[in-house]
């Protein structure tokens, strides 16, 4: 499990659940039991969930970000038309 926050920038969090995700994979294909053990009880689930919800944040913020632009780019067109009439 991975030791960050929910504080944490989703973009660190998904690099951290892909990188985990990737290495338990690998080690699934290799025949480590300990991996597999852990792919059983449903740690691939877990890291596939903790990468896509990290990555759903970060988009919803890059998003945000756009709209927010979007928006004061129309407020300052507001203002300069006000201060013009």
């Amino acid at each position: 499990m991975s030791p960050l926050s929910r504080f944490t920038p989703s973009w660190i969090r998904a690099g951290v659940a892909a990188q985990e995700y990737a290495a338990l994979i690998n080690a699934v294909s290799t025949g480590d039991e300990e991996a597999l053990k852990k792919w059983q009880s449903g740690q691939g689930l877990r890291l596939l969930t903790e990468l896509v919800t990290a990555e759903r944040s970060r988009a919803l913020g890059a998003y945000q970000a756009e709209v927010e632009g979007f928006l004061n780019s129309i407020l300052v067109l507001l203002g300069e038309a006000e201060r013009k009439s």
